[in-house]
């Protein structure tokens, strides 16, 4: 029904009332409707020349009339009265509201879930046939960003209005309806938190945002702060460097403002084309300036708009030409006449800089309006034209002398230099006006003018006084501080870092797994009581109490106001509490399940999952992925999904769809402007991990209920290049986010694709070796066209042969195409999305063309849906591969992946060969030393032995790795290999010295099991030094420490089955996440002994292989195949063990490493053949098969070690021996020292003197001859014996000085005399010896008659042994060597020359 019906019937109903008290209220109808006071007499006759001056001045007349008596209701109540008792007597809003279809959204207001919900509609054109059409239209594209098609919403509806009149006959509004009006009705229809986002994508797609809303259900018109709460903008507060930009909210920006109205009717002026004008008629203007434009509507009817007051905002880029506007600004606009909105024009002259008034003539009443406005300090400028007749130009003139206003106050529209001239006003303005708000400060305002503020209601201001008392806590408590906050972020990644290294045991080394595991889940106990300590504390106390006890709508307002407080600080503790509050109450709640100990009735989270459930069907996002460790708290993500389930009964049917790709290329804006969706969006990273949003689905035909948005974060940051471990960090993340989809898309930027590629490589190869949930997941590429971009088709077709390269990590998927794992169908579905770009609107256009293609390919596949408990049990399975994947992550691509599995295949090689070199070595040595006598074992030898193979095989070793870190120009790949060096030069040093201090040990064992423990001790004894001064010499502390000593030697008993899975779990290191998940479900290696190998359709029935081979498990010849090397293999491995354990060849790890390579060597013949599944069963039987008799082997040789270690009564008698030993040592020490000592010295010193002699008497020899062939006559011959001695004796010490003769000449003799000595006590000789005196007299006989010595001391002691007597008699002399050695170096030449008895006086 129009506004002529309407304004028909209420005059009709007046006519046919009793007119008894009206007559006054149609008197002021009459003064106000015809502007003059000419009456009929006839009362009726006058309510009928009211209609008809109304109804002749038209619709817009009727509906300006209707307004304005519903705008003062104090003048005509018994109009009124009738008004509403007729069918007419609806508010505008309500009819508008009718005609629109929102009726039922008046009371239970216009939620987001609602607009964000799906239906079958959203596969088809958009189009609108009714009315009724022009809301949800309007909404599906405003929150699709295009306003362009927003708009064309109304040009929709026109058109099918005039193809189609008769539907809408009985509506109330005709013709065409004004986007102002829909838009008002909209926001009076929807609640805080879709009216917050309705303005915010308005913002961002830079049109004007409404202040201030007309009144409502209410009479006195809202003030929209908490909408405007939702835009943030980027700023310079400098204007010289961008890079000192900050994000802000609007709200807390201050800003002068510059406000426009009109004053009556304005046909030939424009607001937005003067607005438009300012801002775009500067030419240089930097493209990076934000400008809101305003958008002209002509003369479009407006029935409830008018006092609308919109907001935009300049906030300009750093400027190089400072003529032009260089400050921000803001400028308000009141859409309808200022006569009848006299409250908002009041609002706008108290906040503004300036006022700008558009008028085309000035009558006396606007005259008198006007003056009733002055006196508040505002600047008024006067928009006019040419036009203005001689009463408006004198009105004018006493306007400006009023006012104090001077020429330059008043603006001429068409006026050449018009832009000019206000661009002028606002620069000056700006500059010489201190006059700024908030908009905060304007709300105050308003409140002031009655105004009412969209933060009365009671959920908001609830939730603000919530936050404001967590915000002080965060500010104010002592404990919680940065350090805390690092420390609590600490323990949370090493829980995490644990929890994958119980599956992963990268770091276990020779640990007993289950010992390693249990001191893993100590310390992640630990951890977690600390961590659960943490909450406690009176910040997360209050967010306990807020996700425990406040309903649902004041749960939003809290995040909410959580992340507009984080703008009012900077503090990097308050920042990781603010930032993430719905994050943290799930870090709670999973550190309150991990504590475990807690009482489930005095638990402080049970309610967060059904909170949670709650918030996730509002649109609200939920962490699915912790972003800091790469993490999914599985208890926290399974329950509050099984409260969604029980919320929705259990009729929850659920398809998923994700997005990954690189830093920066727009994930979370495509997926916010295809679905409507809120996950963060900043310049910076803003999503860290993975969130998850739900959309609701309308219409069953789409056959699911929910639809599952994941928004992944971008991968390949530039803050994580520089962090260790950053590549698992991605690959992990990728691989979960597709892993759980039903399809996957995969964003890139044109021409820049090559770290997707890198990445969907890995997790295409992850997926491979992942248990399979029969699900594929369906990747669509999607582009970003950016600037310099490479050839689309060039670029794809790239893509096309990598996706074709995507399975190609290892030989056993060479076979495999990308799309055996993924439905990636060539050109036709890959997408290329055209620049963010808002001022058109290519973009949003193939975004909701994509998102149609999207729906339209989920229900082409009906029966694919998952239910929440499904789903969740798919996050469960596929977070545990991922844990359990070891391998595969930590390369950047498929290259990095070959070249790495080649080095490690090559190093697994290189160590057997090793080891099985080092242990036939020594299974050798061993044989030899077993027929040799027990005292001539010596062990040194040995350890040098070994010592020197192990430095030559290391030299071997990294010379055959060093031709793949060469580069040269054969290997291309030679400098990706590079980056592996030190890692497998780090390797081979580290197998170099376990081996070293492996057989070293073997080495000490053997002489032990060859003589006993005893013996040794006593060898050791005898061998060694003791300080034979010293009289209270400790022999039990000797023998204790030496048994101490010895016993700790004692090999370690092996558990050969834990060896076995040890060594199979390392050499099945590259095979993936199932065959590693399976290794460590393993508890014992026994229960695969009990059963008989027989080949199963499992080890090959891995999904992604269906139909895409020959080798398919109904192939007959391959299972005849696989069943034949399986019993050879078993055979062959069944024989070496007999052979092992026939000759009694102790246990050794290198006995399992043999086992597995007899595997190996057959299957990696043909990986497609042999899986690594039927690889690891068949091994597992062979191992399990051997391992007791292994097992059995080394026990016994165990036993004998513990046997052969043992000196149990065996102390006693050999402390009594040692004893003896020591006597007998002191005995023969002494001996030496003060017998043999004296008598080697002399004959030492014999020698010597007959050396100098001889060359003593050679010298004077050579002086006389000299003489006699010089003399003339034999008178000048003199007696040898009458030569002058002192000459003869300085040129000796000369000629031995300078040539150092002496010293070597010394030790000659020395070593001379000790070697006859020792010649005699030389074992044969020994054993000829019938008595220790015989051995003493040989010793004396090499010393010459003569030589003064005890010769007969007393050796007839019985008790004496020849041969030990001769080894003490042997060290000692040793000894005396060296000490003589020392004394005859102490003396000069002199002493010995002159000592001579043939030389000197």
């Amino acid at each position: 029904m129009d506004s002529t019906e309407r304004l028909r019937q209420l005059f009709q109903k007046i006519l046919q009332s009793n007119l008894a008290g009206l007559d006054q209220e149609i008197d002021k109808l009459l003064r106000y409707t015809l502007r003059h006071d000419d009456q009929a007499d006839d009362l009726r006759d006058r309510v009928q020349e009211v209609l008809n001056v109304s109804l002749e001045r038209g619709e817009e007349a009727c509906h300006w009339v209707l307004d304005n008596l519903r705008k003062n209701p104090q003048l005509f109540p018994h109009i009124l009265r009738i008004l509403d008792e007729t069918g007419a007597g609806k508010t505008k809003l309500n009819l508008m509201v009718e005609d629109l279809g929102l009726s039922k959204f008046q009371q239970h207001k216009l939620k987001l879930p609602y607009v964000q919900s799906l239906g079958c509609d959203e596969l088809l054109e958009a189009s609108c046939h009714s009315v009724k059409d022009i809301p949800m239209h309007f909404l599906r594209h405003l929150m699709a960003l295009n306003m362009q098609e927003a708009f064309r919403s109304f040009d929709l509806y026109l058109e099918a209005s005039q193809n189609h009149p008769e539907q809408n006959s009985s509506g109330n509004v005709s013709g065409s309806v004004h986007p102002l009006d829909v838009l008002c009705c909209l926001l009076h229809c929807s609640d805080n938190f879709l009216r917050q986002e309705i303005i915010r994508r308005m913002s961002m797609c830079q049109i004007p945002v409404p202040l201030l809303l007309p009144a409502g259900q209410d009479a006195d018109g809202t003030f929209l702060l908490w909408a405007m709460r939702g835009i943030t903008k980027s700023h310079s507060p400098t204007l010289v460097d961008h890079r000192a930009s900050m994000e802000d909210s609007v709200v807390n920006i201050s800003l002068p403002v510059f406000s426009f109205v009109s004053l009556g009717e304005c046909r030939s002026m424009s607001i937005a084309k003067i607005i438009n004008q300012i801002l775009t008629t500067n030419q240089q203007r930097s493209q990076n300036d934000l400008v809101h434009r305003v958008r002209s509507w002509g003369k479009m009817p407006r029935y409830i708009s008018d006092g609308l007051v919109e907001i935009s905002w300049y906030f300009p880029a750093v400027q190089k030409d400072l003529k032009q506007l260089e400050k921000p600004f803001a400028m308000t606009n009141l859409h309808g006449d200022l006569q009848s909105n006299m409250r908002q024009f009041h609002f706008l002259t108290k906040v503004s800089s300036a006022v700008f008034i558009l008028l085309e003539h000035l009558t006396k009443q606007q005259w008198d309006l006007l003056l009733h406005t002055g006196g508040n300090n505002t600047n008024y400028y006067f928009i006019v034209q040419d036009q203005f007749n001689q009463e408006s130009r004198q009105f004018c003139s006493q306007l400006s002398s009023e006012f104090g206003l001077n020429e330059q106050n008043v603006l001429m529209e068409s006026d050449e230099k018009f832009n000019e001239k206000l661009q002028f006003i606002l620069k000056d303005t700006i500059q010489k006006s201190p006059k700024q708000m908030t908009l905060g400060e304007m709300s105050v305002v308003a409140s002031e003018l009655n105004f009412c503020s969209d933060e009365n209601e009671p959920g908001c201001e609830y939730g603000r006084l919530h936050s404001l008392d967590l915000n002080n806590d965060i500010e104010n408590a002592k404990k919680y501080n940065e350090r805390d906050v690092k420390a609590q972020q600490h323990r949370k990644i090493q829980i995490a870092n644990i929890e994958k290294e119980l599956c992963r045991l990268r770091d276990q080394g020779e640990h007993c797994t289950v010992s390693y595991k249990s001191k893993l889940i100590d310390e992640m106990c630990h951890l977690g009581v600390d961590y659960n300590h943490y909450n406690k504390s009176e910040v997360m106390t209050n967010l306990q109490y807020a996700f425990t006890y406040m309903n649902n709508v004041e749960q939003q307002y809290i995040l909410k106001w959580m992340q507009f407080h984080k703008f009012s600080t900077h503090a990097a503790s308050a920042e990781t509490v603010r930032e993430d509050v719905f994050c943290k109450i799930g870090q709670m709640y999973e550190a309150e399940v991990f504590a475990g100990s807690i009482a489930e009735t005095t638990r402080l989270c049970t309610n967060f999952p059904k909170a949670a459930a709650d918030l996730l069907l509002q649109g609200i996002p939920l962490e699915l992925i912790d972003g800091d460790t790469t993490n999914i708290h599985v208890q926290w993500i399974t329950d509050v999904l099984t409260e969604l389930d029980a919320k929705m009964e259990g009729k929850c049917r659920i398809r998923v769809i994700s997005i990954v790709g690189v830093q920066g290329t727009g994930k979370s804006t495509l997926l916010n402007t295809m679905f409507g969706l809120q996950f963060p969006v900043a310049h910076r990273q803003c999503t860290r991990g993975a969130l998850m949003s739900l959309i609701k689905v309308k219409e069953k035909d789409l056959g699911f209920d929910f639809l599952v948005v994941i928004d992944c974060e971008g991968l390949r940051a530039l803050d994580m290049a520089s962090v260790e471990e950053s590549y698992d960090h991605d690959n992990e993340l990728a691989t979960l986010v597709v892993g759980l989809s039903d399809i996957a898309i995969v964003n890139m930027a044109l021409g820049s694709t090559s770290d997707m590629r890198n990445i969907l490589q890995i997790v295409v190869h992850a997926l491979l070796r992942m248990k399979g949930t029969g699900r594929k997941t369906n990747c669509l590429l999607v582009y970003h066209k950016m600037e310099g971009a490479s050839s689309e088709k060039e670029t794809m077709i790239e893509d096309k042969e990598m996706l074709c390269l995507g399975a190609q990590i290892d030989k056993s998927s060479k076979f495999l195409q990308y799309n055996d794992t993924t439905e990636c169908n060539t050109l036709k579905e890959t997408w290329i999305i055209p620049p963010f770009e808002l001022e058109t609107s290519c973009y949003s256009e193939k975004v909701v063309e994509l998102k149609r293609y999207l729906l339209q390919t989920i229900k082409s596949e009906p029966g694919s849906f998952r239910d929440v408990q499904t789903f969740a049990g798919d996050i469960k399975a596929l977070w545990n591969s991922v844990k359990y994947e070891n391998y595969i992550f930590r390369f950047k691509n498929i290259l990095e992946g070959n070249i790495y599995t080649e080095l490690y295949e090559k190093f697994l090689e290189l160590e057997w060969n090793l080891r099985r070199k080092m242990h036939r070595w020594w299974v050798d040595r061993e044989a030899r030393i077993s027929i040799q006598p027990p005292g001539e074992l010596h062990t040194s030898p040995l350890v040098q032995h070994v010592l020197r193979m192990l430095n030559v095989e290391e030299r071997a070793m990294k010379e055959s790795l060093q031709v793949y870190f060469t580069v040269n120009s054969e290997d291309t790949n030679s400098h990706v290999a590079k980056k592996f060096e030190a890692e497998f030069m780090e390797k081979v040093e580290s197998l170099k010295s376990h081996l070293e201090t492996r057989y070293t040990n073997k080495c000490s064992q053997m002489k032990i099991l060859n003589r006993g423990l005893a013996n040794t001790i006593v060898d050791d004894f005898i061998r060694e030094q003791q300080d034979l001064h010293e009289t209270n010499f400790d022999v039990d502390l000797y023998w204790n420490n030496s048994v101490t000593k010895y016993q700790a030697m004692i090999p370690n008993r092996h558990n050969v089955e834990e060896e076995f899975l040890q060594l199979l779990r390392r050499d099945m290191r590259t095979k993936g996440s199932l065959v590693s998940e399976l290794i460590q479900s393993i508890s014992r290696l026994s229960d695969f002994a009990k059963t008989t190998f027989t080949y199963d359709a499992k080890y090959v029935n891995d999904s992604w292989f269906f139909g895409k081979c020959n080798h398919m498990e109904n192939c007959l010849a391959c299972n005849d195949k696989r069943n034949n090397v399986s019993k050879f293999l078993l055979e062959k491995a069944s024989k070496y063990v007999q052979r092992i354990v026939n000759s009694d060849t102790a246990y050794d790890p290198v006995h399992g490493m043999e086992l597995l390579n007899m595997v190996n060597e057959v299957t990696r013949e043909d990986t497609a053949l042999y899986t690594a599944l039927f690889t690891l069963h068949l091994k597992l039987q062979i191992l399990a098969n051997t391992a007791p008799y292994f097992q059995k082997t080394h026990d016994n040789f165990f036993s004998k070690c513990r046997a052969e270690f043992s000196v149990a009564h065996q102390g006693a008698e050999a402390i009594n021996y040692l004893r003896s030993v020591l006597n007998i040592k002191r005995f023969v020490k002494n001996y030496c020292q003060d017998c043999l000592k004296p008598a080697v010295k002399v004959k030492v010193q014999k020698i010597l003197k007959q050396k100098l002699f001889n060359d003593y008497t050679n010298f004077m020899c050579a002086v006389i001859q000299q003489r006699a062939s010089s003399s003339e006559g034999s008178h000048g011959l003199t007696c040898r014996h009458h030569a002058p001695a002192q000459d003869t004796l300085e040129n000796i010490i000369i000629r031995y000085t300078n040539q150092k003769e002496i010293p070597i000449l010394v030790t000659n003799i020395i070593s001379s005399v000790i070697g006859d000595i020792r010649k005699v006590l030389n074992p044969p000789d020994v054993a000829k010896r019938r008595s220790v005196m015989d051995l003493v007299a040989a010793v004396w006989t090499v010393l010459e008659e003569g030589i003064p010595g005890i010769r007969d001391a007393p050796f007839n002691d019985p008790s004496l042994n020849v041969r030990e007597f001769s080894s003490y008699f042997d060290f000692f002399v040793k000894e005396l060597e060296k000490q003589i050695q020392k004394e005859f170096n102490s003396n000069g030449i002199e002493e010995h020359y002159t000592e001579c008895p043939y030389l000197g006086h």
